[in-house]
């Protein structure tokens, strides 16, 4: 293959797959999964923004933060196969914690707290909900 019809195939490829993520309000989500708008084919690689991460097949994998919207930490916790594992915390703008929960296989487990922004607990919770936020 020539110098010049490399050239092009490399830029398209570039194009095709990014490589310093998407924009997570460039994806759509359909039954679970994210889909490029642009392709409508599940989406792979990484995205960023608001919500910053990986996405596998569709799927959320592994670290994820969530920002509000002056770029203050809302939210991290972790995904395997698209559901959340470990513990999450989230957080007012203000800095102050929200809540910090467990999770397994999507589902939260243990007990957690909820507070409100002055940092005082406003709801505690027992045992395993079946909720997921």
């Amino acid at each position: 293959m020539t110098r010049y019809t490399l050239i092009p195939s490399v830029l398209l490829s570039l194009v095709s797959f990014p490589i310093f993520g998407m924009d997570f309000n460039d994806l759509t989500c359909r039954e679970g999964l994210y889909y490029d708008k642009s392709t409508g084919t599940p989406f792979t690689g990484t995205v960023t923004g608001l919500s910053e991460g990986s996405i596998r097949y569709g799927k959320q994998e592994g670290p994820w933060i969530e920002f509000h919207r002056k770029r203050k930490l809302y939210l991290k916790g972790n995904y395997e196969n698209g559901k959340r594992n470990g513990s999450w915390t989230a957080y007012w703008s203000s800095g102050q914690l929200v809540h910090q929960a467990i999770f397994k296989n999507g589902v939260r487990e243990g007990n957690w707290n909820d507070y409100i922004n002055d940092g005082n607990v406003a709801k505690m919770y027992a045992a395993t909900s079946k909720v997921r936020r």
